[in-house]
């Protein structure tokens, strides 16, 4: 993810099925704090973290089955890491946070056959009267 005038880039949505993330996390401090916090993310296992275009910016892969966005802020904020907590920063970690959790939830659920699930609403529809029911005869009904 590239930055551009201070905003974040909104990445292209993953092919479906992929789970691996890559985030960009803007640190309020400087350099230090950035190293900082580098340092905390490489102790997790299935993180890969590396300084973004900014001093001030780590961008995090992770695997989505094992981590969430949520997750690594939260470990971040226990290490005394500040993130950046403009409003434009909040409102995209609070957009991830929940297409994240959508996206376990879908994750979760059963595959469900769809060819199988049509055939169902097809029994279904032959048991129902349906189209023009005209008592005319078949005779009557013709043009002559």
């Amino acid at each position: 993810m590239t930055m551009s005038s201070g905003r974040p880039v909104v990445p292209r949505p993953s092919a479906q099925g992929d789970t691996r993330k890559q985030r960009a996390l803007r640190v309020r401090g400087g350099a230090t704090d950035a190293d900082r916090a580098m340092a905390c993310l490489h102790a997790i296992d299935g993180l890969a973290v590396r300084a973004g275009g900014d001093a001030n910016v780590l961008l995090v892969d992770y695997d989505l089955r094992t981590h969430r966005l949520r997750a690594i802020e939260a470990l971040l904020q226990a290490a005394g890491v500040k993130l950046e907590s403009s409003t434009i920063w909040r409102v995209q970690r609070a957009l991830i946070h929940f297409a994240e959790d959508t996206e376990v939830r879908n994750l979760r659920q059963p595959q469900r056959l769809l060819k199988k699930s049509s055939e169902v609403y097809v029994k279904a529809y032959e048991g129902h009267p349906h189209g023009d029911h005209d008592d005319t005869p078949p005779e009557l009904r013709e043009y002559r």
